[in-house]
């Protein structure tokens, strides 16, 4: 009897075991797939003030589609520099609902605030320069936000702190 119902059992801790744990795939170095139209790439998330304050700094290189999107908790004016960045970089900046509004090339060491011109930023996303242009994406173009809910999700942020 027992060994029946270990295997009745086991289809159901096969599925759980696959589920990704609260822990697994949630940290700040992670890279979740992301999408821009139907451009996907990889960026790791960061959140906190102290993630958003490290950003890309002393990194050698960058992925050919890897970057770093930065989420806040609100929409405001951003600015974005390059202390101790090595790699050159475009911010792309975005509103509440995923639209891209603009992009803005970075230099290496720069510490020239590059500040959005609009108002209502709620995320920026950083790429190797050129990255955009590479990629034709352009001014108006939409982050998947629900390719984000999931990404949120797994790095354990309440995704209504971030997403209308």
């Amino acid at each position: 009897m027992p060994r029946t119902i270990f295997l009745y059992l086991l289809p159901f801790l096969f599925f759980y075991s696959c589920i990704p744990s609260p822990t697994q795939n949630s940290g700040f170095n992670s890279f979740h797939e992301l999408k821009i139209n139907n451009v996907t790439f990889l960026a790791q998330i960061a959140i906190t003030p102290e993630e958003q304050e490290q950003g890309l700094m002393h990194r050698a290189n960058l992925g050919k589609n890897e970057g770093m999107l930065f989420v806040f908790p609100n929409d405001d004016k951003r600015a974005f520099w390059m202390k101790n960045t090595h790699i050159p970089l475009d911010v792309g900046y975005f509103t509440a609902d995923g639209t891209l509004q603009e992009i803005h090339s970075m230099n290496p060491y720069d510490l020239t605030p590059v500040e959005s011109q609009r108002t209502d930023i709620r995320f920026a996303l950083e790429m190797n320069r050129g990255w955009f242009e590479q990629n034709n994406i352009s001014l108006g173009a939409k982050l998947d936000l629900n390719a984000l809910n999931v990404a949120l999700q797994r790095r354990l942020a309440h995704k209504n702190n971030f997403i209308d």
